[in-house]
């Protein structure tokens, strides 16, 4: 009973990283934040990093972390930061906006500079090509949170391509991800008296049941990347809102 309740509690160590430049401030907070309250009212421990705060170099891809120093880079920098918090964590939740395609500047140097925890020999992982990890306390589960200010979901397959070929690579478990388009909704409606409680029960309740069950449940996935206003309404909105911000109202440079 008392190994039992060991290994449970080792499943419930996460580190949630955000890529968002805005921190705190940033819309794809909104998500992270029931989702992280829902892990931890199932017992989970988070733990919650900014990567902007970090101030990273860029990988050099010398391999020189695989070849002439393996497991150690080449920057001297903050990433030991995201080195110390990431190790014996068991999930690894990686969430990133989306602004010009693919994914967040943040999340892609992130991604290059954890080379180091990885070994050059390939390994077969799920009949898929990966690496062996070099450390045997790092996460075992990734999973993705992303908001897109776009209408359409299609918008989200670089980065969920990304994710899913990440976690062959580093030899992880996709678990799946959570994706909110159309994001400038959330605070348009808020003002409005609109707002989806919905979508952030259903956020809180994915964390939640994940800790519990294991799976993020694709009656959650529907429900937070619904549609919540049509096309038009959207446009019209969004645009609205955007010439707010732009000097002189002009609606051209």
């Amino acid at each position: 009973m008392i190994l039992k309740l060991l290994l449970k509690d080792n499943m419930n160590n996460v580190l949630v990283v955000s890529a968002s430049h805005s921190m705190e401030r940033s819309q794809t907070t909104l998500m992270i934040n029931p989702f992280i309250a829902g892990m931890e009212k199932a017992g989970a421990k988070t733990e919650t990093l900014y990567l902007k705060r970090l101030n990273l170099n860029p990988c050099r891809t010398d391999l020189a972390c695989w070849f002439k120093h393996p497991g150690q880079c080449i920057h001297n920098d903050r990433i030991h930061v995201f080195n110390e918090m990431v190790l014996n964590k068991n999930i690894l939740v990686l969430a990133a906006p989306i602004f010009t395609g693919g994914t967040s500047s943040l999340l892609q140097m992130l991604l290059e500079r954890t080379m180091p925890f990885i070994k050059p020999v390939f390994i077969m992982h799920k009949k898929h090509f990966g690496h062996e990890l070099r450390l045997p306390n790092l996460p075992s589960k990734l999973i993705l949170i992303s908001s897109c200010a776009f209408y359409e979901l299609d918008n989200f397959d670089p980065i969920t391509n990304l994710m899913k070929s990440y976690a062959h690579g580093g030899s992880f478990d996709y678990e799946g991800a959570l994706l909110r388009p159309h994001i400038n909704c959330l605070r348009y409606l808020k003002d409005n008296n609109a707002y989806p409680d919905d979508i952030f029960d259903a956020l809180f309740s994915a964390g939640h049941d994940y800790i519990m069950t294991g799976k993020i449940l694709q009656k959650y996935i529907k429900i937070i990347k619904r549609p919540l206003m049509s096309k038009k309404e959207y446009l019209q909105m969004v645009n609205n809102e955007m010439l707010k911000l732009t000097p002189n109202n002009s609606k051209h440079d």
